[in-house]
C-alpha cells in the first residue's frame, strides 16, 4: 500500500493540483493513498463527483490559508483529535461491505447494518470532516469567524448542509456538490425508527413534518439502493477528508519536527495497526502484540529486518480503454542507513500518545543478523534487550522531556538497520 502502483496513482491523481514528484509525508501516506485506491484507478476517477468534490475543498482550504492561515491551522488541530474517533467508531462498527460477507445474518440485520452505518456516517464522520469547509465558505462570504471553535465544530449537521445550500454569498455561492449524498429523511426515518421490512429484500423508511406531524418523505429501497446512499456519502466524505489529509500533508512536510497522533482512548487493534504503519516508515517491523489485563500493560515485539541494501527500479505500465500505447513510468527506491535507537525514538514520538492509556509499555525488539556463506543464507536472529516504559515516562516523552527515554535505550545505538524508500513515479517517454 505505501510504495509501487498504490503509491503511483496516489501521485498521478495529486500531480495537477502539487505537481510532479510530491511528496507524501509518513504520517498522512497510508490514509491518502488508501482514500484514492477506493476511489481512482492509475489517476483515473471510478467516479468523477470524488474529484469533482476534492477540488472544491481543495481549492477552498487553499484559499483559506492564504487568507487566514492562523485560523486554518487551529481549526484543523482541534477537527483532527475529533476527527480520528469518528474514524474509529466507523472502523468499530465495520464496513457493511466486508462485514455482511464476514458474518453473514439475515436480511433485516443486513438492512439494519446498513441503516446503522449511514446514520454513523451523517451524525459524526460527515458532520465533523465537514465544518471545516462551513468555516470557509462562511468566512469568505463575510462571516465572522467563530470565537469558540470547539462549539462551531460540534455544532448541527443540518446547520451545516444548510449552510452549504446556501445561495446568498457574494464570494463562494451554494455547493451542492458537498451535501451529496447526504439525506436527511433517511438520517431521520433511520434515528427515530421509522422504516418496516415489506419482505425479504425490500424496505420502506418514511419522515415526518415536526410542525404538522404528517408524512412528508417516503420510499423504499432494496439492499443494492440502500448501499447506493451508504457509498453516496462515504465518497463525498472520501473525497473532504482527501482535501484534509493533503492540507495536513503540506504543513507535515513543512514541519522541522515530528507530526504525533492526537492524545486519547483507543482500541488496541487501532494501537496495533497504526504501531504497524508508524514503524514500517521508520525500518522497523511490528511483529507481535500482546496485552496483559492484570498488569494493565502492552508488548510490542518489534523486528529489524534484514535489508540487502539493493537499490531498485520498478516500470510501470499505465494503460488506456480506447487503445492508446500505455504510457511506462519508473519508480526508483533507495536506501537510508539510521540508527535502531533513533528509529525507535521516532517512532514513539509519533505513536507514544496512543500508548499513555497502558500503565506501561514493553519493547522487545529482535534484529535478523543472517549471514551468506557464499553458497546460502545461514539464519540467525539476535536479542536486543526488553525495554519497559511506565505511563508517566511515556508522558513525560510526549511532553519533550526525551531524556529517560533515550538513556534507556542507549544500547539500541550501537545496531543500524537499512531503510528503503520510494522515488517519486518517473516519467519515461519512447
Amino acid at each position: 500500500m505505501r510504495r509501487g502502483v498504490p503509491l503511483h496513482s496516489a501521485q498521478r491523481f495529486l500531480e495537477p493540483y502539487l505537481g510532479i514528484g510530491y511528496r507524501l509525508h509518513y504520517f498522512n501516506r497510508s490514509a491518502i493513498i488508501s482514500s484514492i485506491q477506493r476511489n481512482v484507478f492509475l489517476g483515473r476517477d471510478k467516479d468523477k463527483k470524488f474529484r469533482r468534490v476534492f477540488e472544491i475543498c481543495f481549492t477552498l482550504l487553499s484559499a483559506l490559508e492564504c487568507e487566514h492561515p492562523e485560523l486554518l491551522e487551529s481549526y484543523l488541530d482541534a477537527m483532527s483529535k475529533e476527527h480520528i474517533h469518528t474514524q474509529v467508531t466507523l472502523r468499530v462498527i465495520g464496513h457493511p461491505g466486508w462485514t455482511a460477507k464476514k458474518q453473514g445474518g439475515s436480511p433485516r440485520e443486513k438492512f439494519m447494518h446498513l441503516m446503522r452505518y449511514y446514520a454513523t456516517l451523517f451524525e459524526e464522520s460527515y458532520r465533523c470532516i465537514c465544518s471545516v469547509y462551513v468555516l470557509a465558505k462562511s468566512t469568505f462570504n463575510g462571516v465572522p469567524p467563530p470565537t469558540e471553535i470547539t462549539a462551531f465544530l460540534q455544532d448541527k449537521v443540518t446547520k451545516y448542509t444548510k449552510s452549504l445550500r446556501d445561495d446568498s454569498g457574494d464570494t463562494v455561492p451554494t455547493l451542492p456538490e458537498l451535501c451529496e449524498g447526504c439525506n436527511a429523511h433517511l438520517r431521520n426515518s433511520i434515528n427515530h425508527g421509522r422504516w418496516k421490512m415489506l419482505k425479504r429484500n425490500n424496505i420502506q423508511a418514511w419522515d415526518i413534518n415536526p410542525n404538522t406531524n404528517k408524512v412528508n418523505w417516503i420510499r423504499q429501497y432494496d439492499e443494492k439502493e440502500l448501499r447506493d446512499e451508504v457509498e453516496s456519502l462515504r465518497r463525498t466524505i472520501d473525497a473532504m477528508d482527501l482535501a484534509v489529509l493533503v492540507k495536513l500533508n503540506e504543513m507535515c512536510n513543512q514541519l522541522k519536527g515530528i507530526a504525533a497522533i492526537s492524545p486519547g482512548f483507543y482500541d488496541d487493534e487501532v494501537v496495533e495497526s497504526f504501531i504497524e504503519d508508524v514503524t514500517m516508515e521508520f525500518g522497523l517491523f511490528a511483529d507481535s502484540f500482546s496485552y496483559d489485563e492484570a498488569s494493565d500493560t502492552f508488548t510490542i515485539n518489534l523486528y529489524v529486518p534484514l535489508n540487502l541494501d539493493t537499490p531498485q527500479e520498478t516500470e510501470i505500465y499505465e494503460g488506456f480503454e480506447d487503445g492508446t500505447p500505455p504510457n511506462v513510468f519508473k519508480m526508483k527506491k533507495y536506501v537510508h542507513e539510521a540508527i535502531v535507537s533513533h528509529s525507535v525514538l521516532n517512532s514513539l514520538l509519533v505513536m507514544g500518545r496512543c500508548l499513555h492509556q497502558y500503565s506501561s509499555v514493553i519493547l522487545n525488539p529482535t534484529a535478523d543478523t543472517s549471514t551468506w556463506t557464499g553458497d546460502e543464507w545461514i539464519a540467525h536472529e539476535t536479542d536486543l534487550g526488553t525495554y519497559r516504559f511506565t505511563r508517566a515516562e511515556l508522558e513525560e516523552f510526549s511532553k519533550g522531556n526525551h531524556a529517560a527515554v533515550e538513556s534507556a535505550l542507549a544500547p539500541l545505538a550501537n545496531h543500524t538497520l537499512k531503510i528503503t524508500t520510494s522515488g517519486p513515479s518517473v516519467p519515461v517517454f519512447p
